[in-house]
Parts: structure tokens; C-alpha cells; sequence
């Protein structure tokens, strides 16, 4: 598994591909349901009926962002020539950067209620990521080691996920976009005050202020990173044959050009920060 947040990148950004059909996903991250279909490990038929539902919501999700992403960037092109679109930019914006954070933390708690199924015991752990998070620290027993291992360094950037999610759904938090449209997708979330949600390691615009494709490309990175290695942590959990490249399946949406462009931009940014933190540790 790659430590670094530029080798996670790196690792999502090697799972797009083009064909006749377009840009579109591929690898073991899409092949969690063939896996739960067809594996050789002795799981209950309830489990592989119930698998398909999870993981087809986790696709339905990740589509959801891809278009309010490409729908933000499409906007952002327009509004440079449209004087209504300009002056309207801020709010619509800000709608949707609130509603990707909402799909993200969606798309985990589907993760988590698949995780469940590959448990000797599935009743017993909980039902969202986060909490399966916290129980998989605290009962290694009831959880297969290679699947803990990949489910407890996923932590921090969850974490920060969830944080901005929770501060939208449950405490009023609000996100506000600066700037023109040509300077790019400036945000920030304020939740009771001024204190920064968002900041990082060339993420800011300034002090203050963030940018919005930096950031989920960041998190996108991740997420992308930890479906594929999920995907391979249940291969093996179901004993499952690896689909050849051409039977593989693959997940097509327009909105995935903006999101690899977003990642191809951001890994040398976050290279440089950390070679500038190597730096200032070793002085």
C-alpha cells in the first residue's frame, strides 16, 4: 500500500483507461461484484444477493460526483463569458461543492456495508465506516487481518471527510466561494465562525482560502486508491478468480476527464510539498 497522498494518487490515477467508449474506471475496485458472485469462499447466498445493492450504490455515488464535478467546471468555464452565470457563480458554486461532500460520505458507508459481508459474523460490526473503523481497532479478532490492515490507515483522510460532511448535515456549516471564476474554484467551509474547515499541504489559495479542485482531487485520490485495494482485500477474502483485462468491468463518465485531469495536476504539487517538508525536517 503507498504511504505517501502523491503515491495514492499516482496508484487512482493508473486506474482510468480509454476505449471505443470512452474514459471509464477499471480494476478490482469494479470487480467487487463479480467477486461476490462467483467466489469460492463459503459465504451465505444472502450475503452474495445482498452484495450487488451495496456496491451498486457505491458506482450510483461516485457518477454523482463525477457530474456535479463536471457540471462545476463546465459552470466555471461559462460564467467567464455570461454575465448571469457570473453573477450567480458564488451561490451555485457553493450548492454544489455542499453536495459532493454529502455523495463522498455516502459512498463509504456503502464500502462499509459490503466490508460486513466478508465477516464470519457480519451482525456483529456496524454499519457505517466510521464505526466499523473504531470497531476494527478494537476487535482484531472478529475481523480478517488483511481486511483491518487496509480499513485503519484510511483514518485521516476519512476523517476529514467526514468532518465537513457532519458540519453540513448536522451543524449548519456552510460553504462560501471567492473570487471570479477565472481565478479557479476558491472555497472555504465556516461552521459557528471563521475557523478554516479545509487546508493542507498545497491545497490553499492563501491562508484562508482553498482550492476546490486540489482538494477533491486530493480526497478522490484517496478514495479511488482504497475501492482498488478493498477490491483486492475481497478477491482474496472470497477466493475469487481475477478477471483478464478485456472482462473486466468498467464504470464510464464524462465527469471522470475533469477528475484525472484534477489528479494529474495535483500530484507534482503535493511532490514539491513534500520534498519541502523533507527539507525543512532535515535542516
Amino acid at each position: 500500500m503507498p504511504n505517501s497522498v502523491a503515491s495514492r494518487l499516482e496508484l487512482s490515477l493508473a486506474l482510468f483507461a480509454t476505449d471505443d467508449h470512452g474514459l471509464h474506471l477499471t480494476g478490482h475496485g469494479t470487480d467487487i461484484d463479480h467477486y461476490f458472485r462467483w467466489g469460492k469462499a463459503p459465504i451465505s447466498a444472502e450475503h452474495r444477493r445482498r452484495a450487488p445493492g451495496f456496491l451498486g450504490a457505491v458506482v450510483q455515488d461516485l457518477w454523482n460526483v463525477a457530474t456535479v464535478i463536471e457540471r462545476l467546471e463546465w459552470m466555471r468555464a461559462q460564467a467567464q463569458a455570461n454575465d448571469f452565470l457570473r453573477s450567480r457563480w458564488p451561490y451555485f458554486a457553493a450548492a454544489d461543492i455542499q453536495a459532493v461532500q454529502v455523495d463522498l460520505r455516502s459512498i463509504l458507508d456503502y464500502v462499509a456495508l459490503t466490508a460486513r459481508l466478508l465477516l464470519n459474523k457480519p451482525g456483529q460490526a456496524p454499519k457505517s465506516f466510521r464505526a466499523l473503523l473504531d470497531w476494527a481497532d478494537s476487535h482484531p479478532a472478529r475481523i480478517p487481518k488483511e481486511l483491518r490492515d487496509l480499513l485503519l490507515p484510511q483514518r485521516d483522510w476519512f476523517m476529514q471527510v467526514r468532518r465537513v460532511r457532519d458540519s453540513f448535515v448536522h451543524f449548519g456549516a456552510h460553504a462560501i466561494v471567492f473570487g471570479d471564476p477565472e481565478e479557479g474554484i476558491l472555497f472555504q467551509v465556516y461552521r459557528g465562525g471563521f475557523e478554516n474547515s479545509i487546508s493542507g499541504p498545497a491545497l490553499m489559495w492563501n491562508d484562508n482560502v482553498a482550492y476546490f479542485d486540489r482538494y477533491i482531487a486530493v480526497v478522490m485520490g484517496q478514495l479511488l486508491a482504497f475501492l482498488e485495494e478493498f477490491g483486492e482485500v475481497a478477491r482474496n477474502l472470497l477466493d475469487a478468480t481475477p478477471l483478464s483485462a478485456e472482462h473486466r468491468a468498467r464504470a464510464y463518465h464524462t465527469g471522470f476527464a475533469v477528475i484525472r485531469a484534477w489528479l494529474q495536476d495535483m500530484v507534482p504539487r503535493l511532490r514539491k510539498a513534500e520534498a519541502d517538508a523533507a527539507q525543512r525536517h532535515s535542516a
